[in-house]
This record gives structure tokens, C-alpha cells and sequence, in this order.
């Protein structure tokens, strides 16, 4: 039977693959933070089941090096009934995303999936048995076709391989992370990984990619989530930051669908021992509003990169209120 250790070290061998550092200082932070992003979207989840949770998707230009809202396919990678989808999807239709694709694995039997080189690197991954599903008009229908449905849309470049080494120590901390979730959680996150990193990442031409985190249905009432993991920032303001690309997709994903952005954040008492120290959140308006006109710092390594590029804008925590479990 797999174990956890064995799923974190597929989700190892394709971040390994696919992020990207300008030196080896900077690819340690990128992989350490994909994965306290991974945790912290999990906690999330963990935290508050009561809420009506649904699976976000990932957002992606077809087209090379296109801004992330430029005409991009919108998919969700799921083990859950593709049809649920529906409703969700007509939502989010408002916006002009060229196709919205439900990407389906039928299990977690992890032993059962075939054992296939996706990234033509040498490296044998787990992949199952995945169905896709295109939302057309007022349904959900199944392509009849499997993964190749999405990949065919993407065009083939060379893999340029990777000349650094995840540290030891980071690799260890980083898989102490995860392992105290459920499996089927982990293998969630890997397949997610597995589509958008193995069998698309920087082996496909691409634009720059983003992502809902998850979306919370309260009252008939749909709020998109952007969930993160932060200490204080240092200077003045003391609060929490977001990367400016990041924040103006989002206002701009908020403004064509017209639902409301809320911005979750774990906070946690600083960046090495990372003790949570309550959920907070605040709206995506009130955050522009507050940060508008305000200087920016430099973040840190990002969902796309990790050369260091990163303005940042900074909201003062006064402004954020606690989310009670």
C-alpha cells in the first residue's frame, strides 16, 4: 500500500521539475513555499468543514507568455462528480475563459493507477485513469477523451533540466508538513501537481498562470477565496501583503464575474517556527482600498517564479478581521 511518504515524493519529483530558481538560495524558497502554500490551503479546509467548500480550478493562457487573463482555459482536477460542477461553472462563465474543463481521477486507489515517464525525465509517476469534461451552453459534457483532450491544446517545448538540488533539510521539513494530513488530501494535491506541473508545466508553451484557491457557497451566495500563510511583515505597515500582478487579476476575475474576492490569511507568529495564530481575512475591496496609493515592497518567490521580482503591496492587520472555527 503506498504510504504518505511515497505520494510526497511523486509531488517532490514534479516541483523539482518545474520550478524555477535563479540560484540555489532561491529555488529552496520557491519549493518551500509551494509547499506552505499546500499546507495552508489544506488547514484552511480542515478548519472550517462546516463551510460549503468547493474546489477552486487553475487559470491558463493557452498562448505563450500571455498575461494570465488573456483568453485562458479555466480546469478543476477532482475526484468529485464532474457534473456538481455545474452551477459553479455557469458562474463563472461570466468570465471570458476560453474553455472550463473538469479534469476527473475515478479514485484513490494510488496502487491501481498506471506507472508512466509523463515528463519524459526518467522519473516513473502514478497517473489514473483521468476523464475530461467541458461545460458547453447549460451542461457539463464528457469529452470521451482522456488527458491528451488538454495537453493537445498546449504546444511542446523542450524541458530544460534542472541544475539545483532541493536541500536535505528543507525536503525533510517540507514533507513534515504535509504528513499529518490524510492521504487522500496529499494524493488531491499531487494530482493537481501531476496535471498542471507534469503533464503541462514547462514542458508545454504556455501564458502565466493563476488559480482560486476555493470558493465558499454561503446563503446562495458564491465568495472567491485567496488563501495564504503569513507573518507580519517587518516595516510599516505591520500587516499582510500581495503580490500587485496577483491582486490585480483578482480584482479583475471579481469585477467580470461580480462575485466578491476574500482574502484569507493564516496568520502565524514568524517565518521559522510558523506557530498559527488565528485565521484573518478581509475583502479584496477593502484591501485595495487600503493599500491604494501606497508603496510597495519587494515579496517573496511567487506562484510562477523565484527570481525575486515580487512588488508587493502591504494592508495594515487593523484592517483585517478574525475568522472564528
Amino acid at each position: 500500500m503506498t504510504s504518505k511518504t511515497e505520494v510526497l515524493e511523486y509531488l517532490h519529483i514534479l516541483l523539482t521539475h518545474n520550478l524555477y530558481g535563479s540560484t540555489q538560495g532561491f529555488f529552496n524558497s520557491a519549493y518551500r513555499n509551494r509547499f506552505i502554500g499546500f499546507r495552508s490551503e489544506l488547514e484552511f479546509k480542515n478548519d472550517f468543514k462546516s463551510r460549503r467548500l468547493i474546489d477552486g480550478g487553475y487559470i491558463l493562457p493557452m498562448q505563450d507568455k500571455k498575461p494570465t487573463l488573456h483568453a485562458p482555459l479555466y480546469f478543476t482536477i477532482t475526484a468529485k462528480k464532474p457534473y456538481s460542477f455545474l452551477r459553479t461553472y455557469s458562474i463563472l462563465e461570466s468570465f471570458p475563459f476560453s474553455k472550463m474543463l473538469v479534469i476527473h481521477f475515478p479514485n484513490y486507489d494510488i496502487d491501481s493507477w498506471n506507472t508512466i515517464d509523463v515528463m519524459q525525465t526518467g522519473d516513473l509517476l502514478r497517473v489514473p485513469d483521468f476523464s475530461v469534461y467541458e461545460k458547453t451552453y447549460n451542461r457539463i459534457e464528457h469529452t470521451k477523451q482522456g488527458i491528451n483532450y488538454i495537453t493537445n491544446l498546449f504546444m511542446d517545448k523542450t524541458r530544460n533540466p534542472n541544475r539545483f538540488i532541493v536541500d536535505k533539510k528543507i525536503k525533510q521539513e517540507c514533507f513534515e508538513m504535509l504528513e499529518v494530513f490524510e492521504i487522500e488530501q496529499l494524493i488531491d494535491i499531487y494530482v493537481d501537481r501531476l496535471v498542471f506541473d507534469g503533464f503541462i508545466g514547462l514542458g508545454k508553451v504556455k501564458g502565466v498562470p493563476s488559480d482560486i484557491d476555493a470558493i465558499d457557497m454561503k446563503e446562495n451566495n458564491f465568495f472567491l477565496l485567496e488563501i495564504k500563510e503569513k507573518d507580519l511583515s517587518k516595516g510599516n505597515p505591520k500587516g499582510f501583503g500581495m503580490d500587485t500582478q496577483r491582486l490585480n487579476d483578482l480584482l479583475s476575475i471579481q469585477k467580470l464575474t461580480g462575485l466578491t474576492y476574500v482574502y484569507m490569511v493564516k496568520k502565524v507568529n514568524n517565518q521559522k517556527e510558523r506557530l498559527k495564530d488565528g485565521w484573518f481575512y478581509i475583502s479584496l475591496n477593502d484591501f485595495y482600498k487600503h493599500t491604494k496609493g501606497s508603496a510597495t515592497i519587494q515579496g517573496g518567490a511567487g506562484m510562477a517564479s523565484a527570481s525575486g521580482n515580487h512588488p508587493t503591496l502591504v494592508c495594515d492587520f487593523k484592517h483585517f478581521k478574525e475568522l472564528k472555527q
